[in-house]
């Protein structure tokens, strides 16, 4: 699917949301972030925030809406309601400005009309990838949101930046019990391929390390990651790890909300005089003008395993 078909999608949830939802004879509409033509003309930072903020006539609360169209469950079972960065952001709002988040999610169907639809408060998600049972638990009609089946409140013992936010559930206890028995036996299975295994763990932290610093914007420590100087980067030669911090902090003052998804199926390494070969697919989504990319990165990693090139090309 293009980035054009997935933006109209999510535009076209948007619109069901304030007709069907939200509609204009029970709620004042403060907010709604900008498209994507207008963002293209001149990025707004309101697109940082959740996609609409309303305010009920009758009770002049007002209150955010964060829109998630999820047309099929993956191959788990499960469909992702959040990446962690923007989740931590909508912490912040309701911390900083004593407004509570929402998030709706509508799956199965089309966006025009989805077969079913959960309305969810922010604190009460603990994980980003959930399961359907969990969504049915706060579904709701095809129909106005009332406002007295709103929890507008805000949990004064609800710590959000130190809460801790899972990308997947909790392992049950009869798991937990399994897993020393299964670590035993794994250990002793490859115990002659222990190197191998743990080139390849460190090797991936690795990378996982440098995409997270980066969706952090924590370019100053790009360092622990890239080497002095850089053979090849992208399409210069002869790069130096400052020029690269400089280039990285203008993209992320023009694109301030960006993720990495790894294809981790993908991800392969020749290990020759001291240095790793890795060649590994991902996507790449640029939330801000809502485009993604499948691109294939080659990169070099020297014995410290910091970068000494680093290539991409679009799938």
């Amino acid at each position: 699917m293009s980035n054009k078909e997935n933006f109209k999608i999510g535009e076209q949830f948007e619109n069901y949301i304030e007709k069907h939802l939200f509609p204009t004879a029970l709620y004042d509409l403060i907010h709604r972030t900008n498209n994507y033509e207008q963002n293209k003309e001149r990025y707004s930072e309101d697109t940082l925030r959740p996609d609409f903020k309303f305010r009920c006539k009758k009770t002049h609360q007002e209150f955010y809406i964060e829109a998630k169209f999820r047309s099929r469950f993956d191959a788990f079972g499960k469909i992702e309601i959040a990446h962690l960065k923007q989740f931590r952001r909508f912490e912040d709002i309701v911390k900083e400005e004593k407004t509570p988040v929402f998030f709706v999610i509508g799956y199965g169907g089309m966006a025009t009309q989805p077969e079913a639809i959960s309305l969810i408060p922010i604190q009460k998600i603990e994980y980003l990838t959930v399961y359907k049972n969990f969504l049915l638990n706060y579904g709701i009609d095809d129909k106005a949101v009332l406002n007295d089946s709103l929890d507008l409140s805000i949990p004064e013992h609800y710590d959000f930046n130190d809460k801790e936010v899972a990308t997947e559930p909790k392992k049950s206890k009869a798991l937990l019990f399994l897993i020393p028995i299964f670590l035993v036996l794994f250990s002793l299975f490859y115990f002659h391929n222990k190197s191998k295994v743990s080139i390849e763990t460190k090797l991936k932290n690795q990378i996982e390390r440098y995409y997270s610093t980066l969706e952090n914007g924590d370019i100053d420590s790009l360092h622990n990651f890239i080497n002095p100087t850089v053979d090849i980067w992208y399409s210069k030669h002869n790069v130096s790890l400052n020029e690269i911090k400089r280039e990285a902090k203008r993209y992320n003052k023009k694109y301030p909300d960006t993720e990495v998804h790894i294809i981790w199926d993908s991800f392969t390494y020749k290990e020759l005089d001291g240095k790793y070969n890795l060649e590994y697919e991902l996507f790449y989504k640029i939330n801000t003008i809502k485009k993604k990319y499948h691109l294939r990165i080659n990169t070099l990693l020297n014995k410290d395993l910091k970068i000494e090139s680093m290539k991409e090309t679009k799938l």
